[in-house]
């Protein structure tokens, strides 16, 4: 039903991937003191600043095809009350999104980092955020499979 607890967790799994999506904040930063630039990873771009030019920014289409893909599989599930099975698959599905999206962050860290070599380098607090979309992910996963023993439970009893 929508009133689950793994609806709370589907929507929050939703608003994480939106936010990404929408707001597209930064989860390293590589600068570099001698020339006085630096470099900002972003979900869905990397914006490389020099002194006074504008930033040149380049989009990673995959991430925002794995976003989009995660935001619209979690707010599909989320009606999908009806459908246990689907609705566990579409979970799982986000959980591995998550871990891809990851992934692909550790690579692009990695690579910045190798041009970057003996500069300050940080992960920002926002790499995190998929982290999340694992941890909801799973936990409505969880909740998922709680309400199907219910379910069988209940018609046991009958």
């Amino acid at each position: 039903m929508i009133q689950r607890i793994q609806s709370v967790y589907l929507l929050l799994v939703a608003l994480i991937a939106f936010f990404l999506m929408y707001f597209n904040p930064n989860y390293a930063r590589f600068e570099n003191k001698e020339k006085a630039n630096y470099t900002e990873l972003r979900y869905t771009s990397t914006h490389m600043f020099k002194d006074a030019e504008p930033p040149l920014s380049v989009s990673k289409w995959i991430n925002v095809l794995v976003i989009a893909g995660i935001f619209a599989g979690s707010f599909f599930a989320i009606f999908l009350f009806k459908k246990q099975e689907l609705q566990k698959k579409l979970a799982i599905y986000m959980a591995l999104l998550g871990a891809l999206l990851i992934l692909i962050m550790v690579l692009d860290y990695n690579t910045t980092s190798q041009q970057y070599k003996g500069n300050v380098n940080y992960p920002g607090i926002w790499s995190v955020m998929p982290l999340g979309i694992i941890i909801f992910s799973f936990l409505a996963w969880r909740g998922i499979r709680k309400d199907e023993a219910l379910l069988k439970s209940m018609d046991r009893i009958r």
